[in-house]
């Protein structure tokens, strides 16, 4: 029971504090509309820019909005079924090897960090566990020998789920069909199991044939990145001390340490321990010969796969590892040595320490995430590869959806139009608060019991950082703030005329950036415009006092921003600022950009009062 609480308390505590990125925002945006009714999606979401997965991905996160619309109901249901999967590989272990064997299981995957972790995220890794204790329990718990054709139903029609909510779980369909054909079932069973797979995975079909402009098919990897299989399969043995470690760089050290290694890499062993039983034993029963097939196939596929592999390819697996795990407590056969009692007897002392030991790890990540409000990701140690991928190229932070909803909510509060809201902010810490696609202040706009601020000047604009950013307080000290978790959210009526902002060929709407959507995903990359002018010129509104008109370029590119008189200087987070004063006239001002050929950079230009651009210089 101890096991068990402590393996629901990881997973469902504080919900919040996960990461609500653009993958999130198309899923629950889309998820949320098929529960209403108002869509009927025939395709699924690409996935790595390859491969469109079928619709049942779409209808199947659709569920927990048919009971709450709450958009945060996804992630209760992740955490339901990363906790159903817990229990349920528990359930298969002590029914194939006893109460030892499901102790070492459930102390496995109660712990497990990539288990918890993934599991505290509506996002398809989150189901691919559940999916897989469902299936093993289909496939092992009957005590009769050769599989009923309704079970077999079943377990097709769970695999047509499947290959609809993750590519990787490929792997499953191969290795169950190869276990299953090789025991010879009749022919009633081998047809009720294609059947119900060809029906529940008929989308997947479909999906295939339709395709889509950003899918570049499974021929697109193959002009990849040579893969470095042994690189793979280190990473992947360490993997529950990777992912923790990677998303809590805060400091130059991490949380874990030592003690997280040293329990990641005792469930990791006790893992390949159980595995070469089963191996040794795979001709004794089904259960030794599918977690040796689902092993070889599952991990196989992810070690081979041509371009990038991150660390939640392996999540389908996880139950799989659990129980290979739980097979080290296998009772002893006939003529098989003492010896085993004291590998059993270490076994079990191993994993009870190893589980403790990440329990506490765990539970101190999430205080630190807590603390912070925010993760800070180092993307080489997620990738499989040890580098960083297209998708995370650089490390950076990952803010809680606690403070990317309550940033939401309290810009909402101005009302307004979703577009002309998005022109209005600015700041730093803008491109982590709107990494969920503009999802969360969509959503805070259209909520109809959202308080109002009616005697808010018109025209209030909205400038946010981070309270720990180094230099970044000393451009925006002038503003009265308020604090959102890790954030500074400051209102402001603007000095810049907007209106006036010329390019070239005329107006031109600044910031200049792409308005978005959540369900506009495109590359899995945020959209930024594929062009900007090459010389912007924009004026100050008439008034009194000084100004610092701060410019940043989001994405490849450089600019300038000067006046007659003075040229900009960098601010900490790499921005361009400029000192400007109304005293003897508006002030006018011209940004100089040069970008490289293939674009895909954003400007944001915003001012606040007073005059402290470091390193200002005149000509």
């Amino acid at each position: 029971m101890v096991l068990v609480a402590t393996g629901a308390f990881l997973r469902l505590v504080a919900l919040d504090l996960g990461w609500f990125g653009i993958d999130q925002a198309r899923d629950v945006a889309t998820a949320l509309d098929v529960a209403a009714g108002l869509d009927a999606p025939i395709v699924g979401p690409t996935m790595r820019r390859v491969v469109r997965l079928g619709a049942g991905y779409y209808y199947f996160w659709a569920a927990p909005y048919l009971a709450s619309r709450d958009p945060l109901a996804g992630y209760w249901f992740a955490a339901a079924l990363s906790l159903g999967a817990m229990l349920g590989v528990t359930a298969v272990a002590r029914r194939l090897w006893g109460t030892s064997a499901a102790l070492v299981t459930l102390a496995f995957a109660a712990t497990h960090p990539v288990w918890v972790l993934d599991g505290r995220v509506a996002w398809a890794p989150a189901a691919l566990p559940a999916v897989g204790a469902l299936l093993l329990w289909l496939l092992l718990a009957p005590r009769a020998g050769v599989l009923s054709a309704p079970r077999a139903a079943a377990v097709g029609a769970l695999l047509g789920l499947a290959v609809q909510l993750h590519l990787t779980m490929v792997a499953w369909v191969l290795a169950v069909a190869l276990v299953a054909l090789l025991e010879r079932p009749p022919l009633r069973v081998v047809l009720a199991g294609g059947v119900g797979g060809l029906v529940v995975g008929l989308p997947a079909v479909v999906a295939l044939l339709m395709g889509s402009e950003h899918d570049g098919g499974i021929g697109a990897l193959a002009g990849a990145d040579a893969i470095d299989v042994g690189a793979r399969a280190r990473a992947a043995f360490l993997l529950s001390w990777r992912v923790p470690t990677a998303l809590s760089r805060w400091s130059d050290t991490a949380v874990g340490g030592v003690g997280l290694a040293a329990g990641a890499a005792t469930m990791a062993v006790l893992a390949v321990c159980g595995l070469g039983r089963l191996v040794w034993h795979r001709g004794a029963s089904r259960a030794a010969r599918l977690v040796v097939a689902l092993s070889m196939s599952g991990g196989g596929l992810v070690l081979l796969l041509p371009g990038e592999a991150w660390w939640y390819y392996l999540d389908g697996l996880l139950p799989v590892t659990a129980l290979a795990a739980g097979a080290v407590m296998m009772p002893r056969v006939a003529g098989s040595g003492s010896g085993l009692d004291w590998l059993r007897g270490t076994a079990a002392l191993a994993a009870t320490a190893a589980s403790v030991v990440l329990a506490v790890q765990l539970a101190t990540f999430l205080s630190e995430i807590e603390r912070h409000g925010y993760l800070a990701v180092e993307p080489g140690l997620l990738s499989l590869d040890t580098r960083p991928g297209a998708d995370a190229a650089a490390p950076g932070r990952m803010l809680s959806v606690r403070w990317q909803r309550a940033f939401a909510e309290h810009v909402a509060r101005s009302g307004g139009p979703f577009a002309a809201t998005w022109q209005r902010l600015h700041g730093p810490a803008l491109g982590d608060v709107a990494s969920d696609n503009g999802f969360w202040l969509r959503w805070a706009l259209t909520a109809g019991d959202r308080p109002r601020d009616t005697h808010e000047e018109a025209g209030t604009h909205f400038v946010v950082w981070y309270d720990d950013a180094p230099g970044v307080a000393a451009l925006v000290e002038n503003l009265e703030s308020t604090a959102i978790g890790p954030l500074r959210v400051a209102r402001y009526v603007p000095a810049i005329d907007y209106a006036s902002c010329r390019g070239s060929d005329g107006p031109v709407a600044v910031p200049i950036r792409t308005v978005p959507h959540p369900k506009r995903y495109g590359d899995g990359r945020p959209e930024r415009p594929r062009s900007l002018p090459t010389r912007l010129e924009c004026t100050l509104r008439p008034g009194t006092g000084p100004v610092r008109v701060i410019a940043q370029l989001e994405g490849p590119g450089t600019a300038s921003l000067s006046t007659a008189d003075a040229s900009s200087s960098a601010a900490a987070d790499g921005s361009l600022c400029l000192d400007l004063d109304r005293t003897n006239g508006p002030g006018r001002f011209v940004i100089d950009i040069s970008l490289p050929e293939q674009g895909g950079t954003a400007l944001d230009v915003y001012d606040v009062p007073g005059t402290n651009c470091p390193l200002r210089r005149s000509r």
